[in-house]
């Protein structure tokens, strides 16, 4: 299983990682009074910190298969800390060790950074 990494991209990846959120907070078993509204306002949360830095959100793939997403940034007003937004591995792969890929990923981006902590 050859898998890696490439960066958030809005056009493709909006549904697919809205999804992930929608189905994470199911299974989190938390009220959700408007779980579209949630979504778009993630999705714009990892477009802004995209713009600071390319890097902070990625989708994990299998070839051309997305089966992962992980947002990890630098906090703008605390630059030694590093925030784990969200990580996601579809159900079928779980249990594979990839999940430990997606926090690899999310301690290296940060690290990068300056970050001493996440």
């Amino acid at each position: 299983m050859a898998t890696s990494f490439r960066p958030f991209n809005t056009q493709t990846d909006t549904e697919l990682v809205s999804g992930f959120l929608m189905d994470a907070k199911r299974l989190s078993g938390l009220p959700q009074e408007d779980p579209r509204k949630d979504c778009d306002d993630y999705i714009k949360f990892v477009v802004s910190t995209q713009e600071r830095d390319p890097d902070s959100a990625a989708v994990l793939l299998d070839g051309a298969e997305v089966i992962g997403f992980v947002h990890a940034y630098q906090v703008a007003k605390k630059p030694e800390v590093g925030s784990l937004s969200f990580d996601y591995l579809v159900p079928e792969r779980r249990g594979t060790g990839l999940g430990a890929r997606l926090m690899d990923y999310a301690v290296k981006i940060t690290r990068a950074r300056g970050c001493r902590s996440l």
